[in-house]
């Protein structure tokens, strides 16, 4: 069995990346809320805005949550939508997303936030 390697890493307000990763997070939550297959063809700001990689992985969770609440397993009701301008979401960086390049250091694509 192929083993996966996942880190999670959570910012706090007094971090200096976190109005970087606040942006992030709010473009993440704005393709929840409007994924739909025209964004590559249409230009849709946000999924331009990160990583092509990284807006997969946005739209890739949006189908996992509602592949679980029609199963009607997991979620007992469809995903909500997330406020329009508190609301936040998930940043998936999947391993073509990010750079080591930087011994020691993970960089997040198309940002200057470096994680050690």
């Amino acid at each position: 069995m192929k083993q996966q390697l996942i880190e999670s890493h959570q910012i706090s307000p007094s971090h200096k990346y976190f109005k970087m990763c606040d942006a992030l997070a709010f473009k993440s939550k704005n393709l929840y809320n409007d994924v739909n297959a025209s964004f590559t063809h249409n230009n849709q700001v946000d999924y331009r805005a990160l990583p092509a990689k990284v807006s997969k992985g946005t739209q890739r969770l949006l189908d996992k949550a509602y592949k679980s609440f029609f199963k009607k397993t997991g979620y007992r009701k469809p995903p909500g939508y997330l406020h329009k301008t508190k609301g936040r979401f998930i940043v998936h960086y999947e391993k073509g997303a990010v750079s080591t390049k930087i011994k020691g250091f993970v960089k997040l694509s198309k940002t200057n936030i470096l994680i050690k």
